[in-house]
């Protein structure tokens, strides 16, 4: 199955590459491919930061950060996209780092009660410090 993924891709590149050559020229391509790795990895810098800061404000409040944790995986494979030349995987990865389509993946793929999730484990403790002054008075 994944080599039969990975030769679809293949053809599908192939077939890009060869439209935008026709289209575009030679220079005008390769200026397009990098033009979108620079813009997609802008993008994925700041979303990624924004990512990991509601990750730990989740945490800090005792909640699951299920939905960071997606888009955090959704930027490791926008970022695993960008990495492999070619238009195709690119603009598949400019299309993951929309926010909007990210959450709409997520409730594509979510499914409730899927994770075991303590919430009472996560939340901070209520405990009750009582602060005094001590002395040692040890008989001689």
């Amino acid at each position: 199955m994944l080599r039969f993924f990975i030769l679809l891709l293949t053809v599908a590149e192939v077939m890009a590459l060869v439209a935008s050559f026709t289209l575009l020229g030679f220079w005008a391509t390769l200026a397009l491919s990098f033009l979108a790795m620079m813009i997609g990895g802008a993008i994925l810098r700041r979303e990624g930061l924004k990512t990991a800061e509601r990750f730990v404000t989740k945490l800090e409040f005792g909640h699951a950060p299920m939905e960071e944790s997606w888009d955090g995986l959704c930027l490791m494979v926008a970022a695993i996209l960008f990495i492999i030349p070619g238009l195709v995987t690119d603009f598949v990865a400019l299309i993951l780092l929309v926010p909007p389509v990210r959450r709409a993946l997520y409730r594509v793929f979510a499914r409730p009660g899927d994770y075991r999730y303590d919430e009472a484990a996560l939340a901070p403790s209520r405990v009750t410090i009582i602060e005094g002054h001590w002395q040692d008075i040890t008989p001689q």
